[in-house]
């Protein structure tokens, strides 16, 4: 269901060659990029255990934690140095000792410390890529470019998730997002600066809308809508809440199935046509 990668990298370069911070959001965004540098020999810790570059890591920690380092990097919990695990998505992880134990755990969650081994590695359209992944492709599915990287840039126009499920076309992402970060974190520190994979896209003369996550990717006929509810009938607990957009927590419920099926799947919860097939023969097995 969501995009590999390879889909919206050529989208992600257009848009990357087009975005700068918006004038009333840079002074914000430049005293948020000087505050998080002050931590920096932390964030180059993380990148040491999971190869996730400071210039991906800083921004998540800002968007999921305001920057706070006694919060859990996977989803904002504040449990660091306490006796308790998650209970929010993804749940039941920790305890965490410290923000670094976390954010390794954090990243290996969402498969971020295997991008510096992949083909190119970390890029901007990369970092990118993971950002909208980490948060969920569900406001594509509204026709809107997500909040999480966006927000605080041109490209972003408004409609965020009030809460689990809930789209508000007039709600507004408050926070800077993740590339109005990075932008001006390599502003104050231009060696953080990720190359681009594709440095030869020119900014397009209009802002490209966002590809929409297309229903039965890899050759399926299943509707976001019908994956959840497919993953709830093999025993999902909790189960997905089923609103059609396929988002980090079906995602990482993907995951968990791709892991529990094994027969050789990428456990990168896409539902690719090796996917596809392998949760229909579930389902069949099951009835």
């Amino acid at each position: 269901m969501q995009h590999p990668y390879e889909e919206l990298k050529q989208q992600n370069a257009a848009l990357l060659a087009g975005a700068h911070i918006l004038p009333a959001s840079r002074p914000l965004a430049l005293r948020a990029a000087g505050r998080l540098l002050q931590s920096r020999s932390r964030y180059a810790v993380i990148e040491h255990l999971t190869s996730v570059r400071v210039v991906v890591d800083a921004p998540i920690h800002e968007r999921e934690c305001d920057g706070d380092f006694e919060c859990a990097l996977c989803n904002g919990e504040k449990i660091i140095g306490t006796n308790h695990k998650t209970t929010l998505v993804p749940r039941g992880h920790g305890p965490y000792a410290t923000f670094e134990a976390g954010a390794e755990d954090a990243f290996h969650i969402d498969g971020l410390d295997k991008v510096a081994a992949m083909p190119q590695g970390w890029t901007q359209e990369r970092a990118v890529y993971e950002w909208e992944a980490y948060n969920g492709f569900g406001p594509r599915d509204h026709g809107k470019h997500s909040g999480y990287p966006w927000a605080g840039t041109n490209i972003y126009d408004g409609g965020k998730y009030i809460e689990d499920g809930v789209w508000d076309p007039k709600a507004w992402d408050e926070q800077l997002g993740c590339v109005a970060l990075m932008l001006a974190l390599v502003e104050l520190a231009p060696d953080l600066a990720l190359p681009r994979a594709l440095p030869t896209i020119t900014a397009p003369t209009i802002i490209p809308a966002p590809v929409p996550v297309p229903v039965g990717h890899g050759g399926g006929e299943m509707s976001a809508a019908d994956i959840q509810r497919a993953l709830n009938t093999l025993g999902m607990n909790p189960p997905l809440l089923v609103d059609g957009s396929y988002g980090r927590t079906t995602r990482l419920a993907m995951k968990a199935f791709q892991q529990a099926y094994g027969h050789g799947l990428a456990v990168d919860g896409l539902a690719g046509p090796q996917t596809f097939q392998a949760l229909q023969s579930a389902l069949k097995a099951y009835a």
